[in-house]
């Protein structure tokens, strides 16, 4: 079973030099609040240009993970065209932007 993927531009998009890399990991919750303060069930954390999307729900991540394999199969997929998506799909994804930044943590 694989617990983490990329999405994001690297996965469905056009990335540019600036493009941060999203990763969707699966964890329990006690790993989740290790890594950042959750407000609910997926916090997001940037780590420099890496973007950790932390789920604990199964379901949540399969789905999103399924989404994501959607989109790959339309690419290139526009960042308004893939909100879209996960949208019609019950994400709001204002829900996985970047919490504070925890750069050089480990």
């Amino acid at each position: 079973m694989n617990n983490a993927f990329i999405t994001g531009s690297h996965a469905y998009g056009v990335p540019h030099d600036k493009s941060d890399v999203d990763l969707a990991i699966l964890c329990s919750d006690g790993t989740a609040e290790t890594l950042a303060k959750t407000k609910e069930d997926v916090p997001s954390v940037r780590f420099g240009n890496l973007n950790l999307l932390v789920f604990t729900s199964t379901i949540k991540f399969n789905l999103w993970k399924k989404v994501t394999e959607e989109l790959i199969q339309r690419r290139p997929v526009t960042r308004v065209e893939a909100c879209a998506h996960f949208k019609k799909h019950g994400f709001n994804t204002s829900d996985y932007r970047s919490e504070p930044e925890l750069e050089g943590k480990s």
